[in-house]
């Protein structure tokens, strides 16, 4: 079984998992004074897993109960801001997205600063796939109808020093290098006692007796 085939046995044995998608924000449009940002979050063109999602294929009833828009896809923060609408374009799907007040919380202004300011320039779709085939024409797969479920501001930054220019232009990022340890912390190696000797285990294995 090849990567393509293993892909679609995969998403057939897991219908509801969610899948991610990430795009770049090349039509961003900011207002300072509304606290807004024009996104368009997804397209139809083909991506870097040689996957194309129909622009029509779209269903965002499920969206629309909560336009909730995230940071990075983490479930376990506030959103950064919601969604005031969801527009289907020939190419794709845009929204507005409405950050708070400034100073209500402090990580989503630091998050629209960024984005503001040019430092990060892409959003991420999650979706539930509910038709797809393989292409014809490349190793990759056609998502034909599919749920969008949410959509996040992801750290993807315009070029890698995109935080340290940030910085010194008086944009205070350390809230996201904050979350960025917090996230790495949880993919740690554990370091739990071991139940049979109480040495510092290594993962899963005892580094005492194994």
């Amino acid at each position: 079984m090849n990567k393509i085939d293993e892909r679609i046995a995969a998403l057939k044995a897991a219908p509801d998992k969610p899948l991610r998608k990430e795009f770049i924000a090349e039509n961003r449009a900011v207002d300072d004074e509304a606290r807004t940002v024009r996104f368009l979050i997804t397209t139809g063109r083909i991506d870097r897993d040689n996957d194309t999602i129909d622009p029509n294929g779209w269903d965002v009833s499920a969206f629309l109960k909560s336009p909730c828009v995230l940071w990075a896809h983490d479930y376990s923060q506030l959103p950064v801001a919601k969604a005031l609408d969801i527009t289907h374009t020939t190419t794709g799907l845009e929204s507005t997205a409405q950050f708070p007040p400034k100073g209500v919380y402090p990580f989503a202004d630091t998050v629209f600063e960024l984005i503001n300011g040019g430092y990060l320039n892409a959003t991420s779709v999650g979706f539930r796939p509910l038709e797809f085939e393989r292409a014809n024409d490349r190793d990759g797969i056609n998502f034909k109808r599919q749920e969008l479920l949410e959509f996040s501001c992801v750290p993807v930054p315009a070029n890698a020093e995109a935080l340290v220019v940030a910085r010194s232009k008086g944009i205070d990022t350390s809230l996201i290098e904050g979350w960025a340890r917090g996230v790495l912390k949880g993919l740690s190696v554990s370091k739990d006692p071991c139940p049979a000797c109480g040495v510092e285990m290594a993962g899963d294995v005892c580094a005492g007796c194994g």
